[in-house]
């Protein structure tokens, strides 16, 4: 009998611990399925975090704050590319104006070399915002 009770209290000792590892689990499971299905497209999503005070709630509550400052450098990212766009954009167009009017209109030598003046200026500016950029 104590042959057989043995291997039996065993495998029954054995279930009863992967039963429980496995409930203990549960929360980081469902923290790990959310991260998964996180992404940049919809901002704002955090990992639910069990109420427990213990490691896994830890655990939880440091990811999300990471995920907060992700978002927040994503957020930066996208406002200095928007605004570095904005940046290029103007004087490209004064340049490109200053060139069609210079072509259209430029009477004399005079007129050009003004043109072509400002239009250098320009360049030197775009130089000075890629040469910015470059250093961010």
């Amino acid at each position: 009998m104590p042959l057989i009770a043995g291997p039996i209290a065993l495998i029954l000792a054995t279930l009863a611990g992967y039963a429980l590892a496995g409930f203990a689990l549960r929360p980081v499971e469902t923290m790990r399925r959310r991260a998964a299905a996180i992404s940049a497209e919809r901002p704002g999503e955090r990992l639910p975090v069990p109420q427990t005070r213990d490691e896994v709630q830890r655990l939880g509550d440091t990811l999300n704050a990471m995920l907060a400052r992700l978002e927040a450098a994503l957020l930066r990212e996208r406002t200095f590319v928007a605004d570095a766009g904005h940046e290029l954009r103007t004087p490209l167009a004064l340049l490109r104006t200053e060139l069609e009017l210079a072509l259209r209109h430029g009477e004399n030598e005079e007129e050009l070399r003004a043109a072509l003046q400002r239009s250098s200026e320009e360049v030197d500016r775009l130089t000075q915002l890629a040469e910015a950029l470059l250093l961010i």
